[in-house]
């Protein structure tokens, strides 16, 4: 295992799909926390604030073999009167990493939040790729 994920802490675990090679990750939504944390988006004070003014924000992430990436993330908003839905997806870059790591349907991709001080919290996520 890299040693970049020996000083990293995991967040979640996907199971890749079929759109999460051919177009899109869909981030699972209640991981969405992981994200605005990081990003310090606060969705209880104005959601429409937030989100249907940021068309797209963007965050580095590492392989394992240390090659960084970025990623375009943008949420989708699901409009409904007694709760609004958000829903995660990355599309900037994403492709290129499934090409880049030959992710495939069934694969499984591990989100680590990076701990490492060498990195003075520019890359804030790591991904591992468990190939099936």
């Amino acid at each position: 295992m890299s040693d970049l994920i020996l000083r990293s802490e995991a967040l979640f675990t996907k199971h890749i799909k079929d759109t999460d090679v051919k177009v899109r990750l869909s981030w699972p939504s209640k991981h969405l926390d992981i994200l605005r944390r990081w990003h310090n988006i606060n969705l209880n004070d104005n959601p429409r604030l937030d989100f249907e003014n940021m068309n797209v924000f963007e965050f580095d992430v590492y392989d394992v073999n240390r090659i960084k990436y970025r990623l375009g993330c943008t949420i989708r908003r699901i409009t409904d009167p007694t709760k609004p839905y958000f829903k995660p997806v990355i599309s900037r870059g994403w492709k290129r990493f499934v090409k880049d790591n030959h992710i495939k349907i069934g694969d499984k991709i591990t989100f680590y939040k990076n701990l490492d001080p060498s990195s003075s919290g520019q890359v804030p996520f790591i991904i591992l790729v468990n190939v099936q």
